[in-house]
């Protein structure tokens, strides 16, 4: 699952990874992903951090704290210079500066979904 504001940004995740092999879920905002059952779809999250009304870094904190949402990895996204400190500190389980590389970030999906 790929939240992400930026259309562009989220076409191109959501073309690597389905090239990748995985069934990508594309999320615009976080109003969507309230609504979702994410313990039946989701094996990984990948979060913008600055999302409207909201940062990636409240929303991965409410991931992580609920039963049964904690165990689904999520890699935080952001151009922010202390993305590593902002991910470490809402349990992100890894984090992808922008802008990103493919290979960078298709490697950070196949550490972590299995």
């Amino acid at each position: 699952m790929v939240i992400e504001d930026d259309n562009t940004i989220l076409e191109v995740i959501g073309l690597v990874l389905d090239y990748e092999g995985y069934h990508v879920i594309s999320m615009r905002n976080h109003q969507e992903l309230l609504r979702s059952d994410l313990s039946d779809i989701a094996d990984l999250i990948m979060l913008d951090h600055q999302l409207a009304g909201i940062t990636g870094h409240d929303i991965c904190i409410d991931l992580k704290k609920d039963e049964q949402t904690r165990s689904i990895p999520v890699i935080l996204m952001s151009a922010s210079d202390v993305l590593q400190d902002i991910a470490a500190s809402c349990g992100a389980d890894g984090f992808i500066a922008k802008p990103f590389d493919i290979d960078g970030l298709t490697a950070c999906v196949r550490r972590l979904v299995k």
